[in-house]
């Protein structure tokens, strides 16, 4: 099989929740025709990774076509806004969005840093809008889906479909939220709306919910939709400098049919 880069250039700290530092993204994406690669490293010395998009032809054996078997349009995808409710919206993130992201950040950086570490790495408004350009080709590969939470039309706080893996249908969730907006059941409400999709609209089959183990309120997200507790992955993730424990929470389809 042979590769061409299509794409390459410099990114922001890409460290959502529980990606490992040293490797933010290494998936397979089948599509119409062949399948892209999205592979995005660090360099340790300017903490800056970049990322690149490769395209090649796979073999006869090289797994689903994702976007035949479901039959959707991936520039439609790519575009897709999911309603929650009547005052809750996702909506994908773009650049445009940065000033309003970072001065959201800006408000609250003490607080939001306890848990989430890219907070350190988003220190203007330009690292914002290099991390929305990032999260938009994602989108767009269908890699892992980005959104913004949206209260009203104000912008609250961020939940994503992460570490994708089509062939296995599998992938992870992660969220945050403002201080303001906490409390009103916004997590839960968006983490359940962002599920249906992935089982009913993406045919995934397993999801996981990740919180470090002292993350009551991430936690109390995933019981509350009734994610089955499967243990705590040791010292699994690294937040400002120390290594800690994860609580590790999942869904299948099967049981939230059910459910």
């Amino acid at each position: 099989m042979t590769t061409q880069l299509l794409h390459q250039r410099p990114v922001t700290a890409l460290d959502w929740q529980f990606d490992p530092p040293a490797e933010v993204l290494q998936s397979r994406l089948f599509a119409a025709g062949g399948y892209l690669v999205v592979r995005g490293l660090f360099d340790e010395a300017t903490l800056q990774p970049t990322y690149e998009l490769k395209t090649g032809v796979p073999g006869a054996s090289a797994g689903i076509n994702i976007a035949q078997r479901l039959g959707l349009n991936p520039a439609i995808i790519a575009s897709a806004r999911v309603a929650v409710d009547s005052e809750l919206t996702l909506v994908p993130r773009h650049p445009s969005d940065a000033p309003e992201l970072f001065a959201l950040v800006e408000r609250h950086r003490t607080v939001l840093r306890e848990w989430l570490t890219w907070i350190d790495a988003t220190l203007t408004v330009g690292d914002a809008r290099r991390y929305a350009q990032f999260a938009e080709a994602q989108f767009e590969s269908r890699v892992a889906f980005d959104y913004l939470v949206r209260a009203g039309g104000r912008l609250v706080g961020a939940i994503g479909l992460h570490g994708i893996e089509w062939a296995g249908q599998s992938a992870q969730i992660g969220y945050w939220l403002s201080p303001e907006a906490q409390g009103r059941g916004i997590a839960t409400r968006a983490a359940r709306a962002l599920v249906s999709h992935a089982f009913a609209k993406l045919d995934l089959h397993r999801l996981e919910i990740r919180c470090v183990v002292e993350n009551t309120r991430s936690r109390a997200v995933a019981e509350r939709l009734a994610f089955q507790f499967e243990g705590t992955l040791t010292e699994a993730y690294l937040l400002h400098g120390a290594f800690r424990d994860i609580a590790l929470y999942a869904m299948t389809v099967t049981r939230w049919r059910r459910h």
